[in-house]
């Protein structure tokens, strides 16, 4: 199954089975919860009382539940925003600034993880220290998104 077990709800409701039968049908609705939460499975059993025994090996039933919504595949590897790369890039090949354009070559390293590139603290304080903070903003948010992004945990149960 995916991800840990959960009890999203428990019900007791009452299930006649008619006199002379020794079966009959009971429908249980879901809640749509627009959750991409991985299938499941719905136990119902029958519980022993006056009057009847229940059967030890047909006493309950375990239907599979599939789940409808659509499944969010997360990346293994944190993943840039190519057009703000692209951006920066650009401007730093066109920067006539030798220090300005190292200074844009650095912001692209932090948003790509490469060595010598900016946190998003650095990128913050530089756009602050060379009045560019409006900017450069997206481009030390996209730093901080990266700093931030963790990896998916691996399903220890993938089917």
């Amino acid at each position: 199954g995916k991800g840990a077990d959960r009890v999203l709800f428990v019900s007791r409701p009452t299930v006649t089975i008619p006199a002379g039968k020794n079966s009959t049908t009971y429908t249980h609705s879901t809640h749509d919860d627009q959750q991409d939460l991985g299938g499941g499975t719905l136990t119902v059993a029958v519980v022993s009382r006056a009057g009847y025994t229940v059967s030890a090996s047909q006493g309950s039933v375990s239907p599979t539940i599939t789940d409808d919504d659509a499944t969010t595949d997360t990346p293994s590897a944190f993943v840039p925003d190519a057009d703000l790369i692209a951006a920066v890039t650009a401007e730093a090949d066109a920067h006539a600034n030798p220090a300005a354009a190292a200074r844009l070559r650095r912001i692209v390293a932090g948003m790509t993880g490469a060595e010598g590139g900016y946190t998003a603290a650095q990128c913050r304080s530089t756009a602050a220290d060379h009045g560019v903070t409006d900017v450069w903003k997206p481009w030390c948010d996209e730093i901080e998104r990266r700093e931030n992004w963790t990896p998916p945990t691996p399903d220890p149960d993938p089917d």
